[in-house]
C-alpha cells in the first residue's frame, strides 16, 4: 500500500473500500454476494452443528440479544457461523481445527475479505462458549452496544422493545377498498 505522508497523518493512495450503501431503507438494505452453490452446504451445516454452535445459538437466537442473528450464513465463498445484518456483525465458534497455523492463515485471510464488505467479527474458541458463556455474553452485549454507536438507525431495529411499532394501516388506508363502496347502513 502506497503511503502519503501529510504532516502526522498518513493517507492511502489506494482506493478506500467503500462503505456500506445507503439506500432507502437505509444503511442495511444492502445485498451482500454469497456463492449460492453453498445454500445447500450452510444449510448441512446447521444440520451437524458444534456443541458450541448449538450453546451459543440458544443465546443469540429469538433475538434474545434485541438483534436477529442469522445461522450459517453464506457470505462471499464463506459460511460464516452466526451473522447479524443490522450491526454487519460476525461471530464465529472456533474449534480445534481452526488452532493449526495454516487454518489461522487461513482464517486470518476469509476474516480481511468479509471486513472489507464492512462486516465486523468477534472469534471465540469452542471451549470459551462451553465453559464461560456469561463472559462471552458479556462480549457480544459490548460489542453491540459500540456497534449501535456506529450504526445509529440499527438501534431502531432492536427487537427488545426500543424498536418503533409500525401502526397497521386499515384497508382504505392501503388503498384496497373505498369507503364509498361500503356506505353506511341508514337503518
Amino acid at each position: 500500500m502506497n503511503l502519503l505522508k501529510t504532516g502526522n497523518t498518513e493517507k492511502s493512495k489506494e482506493k478506500p473500500t467503500s462503505p456500506p450503501s445507503k439506500g432507502a431503507g437505509g444503511i442495511h438494505n444492502r445485498y451482500l454476494p454469497y456463492n449460492k452453490k453453498l445454500k445447500q452446504f450452510s444449510k448441512n451445516l446447521r444440520n451437524d452443528s458444534t456443541r458450541s454452535e448449538i450453546a451459543l445459538w440458544q443465546e443469540l437466537r429469538g433475538a434474545k440479544t434485541g438483534y436477529t442473528f442469522n445461522r450459517q450464513k453464506p457470505i462471499l465463498n464463506y459460511i460464516v457461523d452466526f451473522y447479524c445484518k443490522p450491526l454487519n456483525l460476525v461471530i464465529e465458534a472456533d474449534g480445534i481445527s481452526h488452532w493449526d497455523k495454516e487454518q489461522i492463515k487461513k482464517d486470518q485471510i476469509r476474516q480481511e475479505k468479509l471486513e472489507k464488505l464492512g462486516l465486523h467479527f468477534l472469534r471465540f474458541d469452542d471451549d470459551e462458549i462451553l465453559n464461560d458463556m456469561e463472559n462471552i455474553l458479556r462480549v457480544i452485549e459490548i460489542t453491540i452496544e459500540d456497534l449501535e454507536q456506529i450504526y445509529p438507525e440499527a438501534r431502531k431495529r432492536r427487537k427488545d422493545g426500543e424498536r418503533p411499532k409500525r401502526k397497521r394501516r386499515t384497508r382504505a388506508e392501503r388503498g384496497k377498498c373505498s369507503s364509498s363502496r361500503n356506505p353506511p347502513n341508514p337503518l
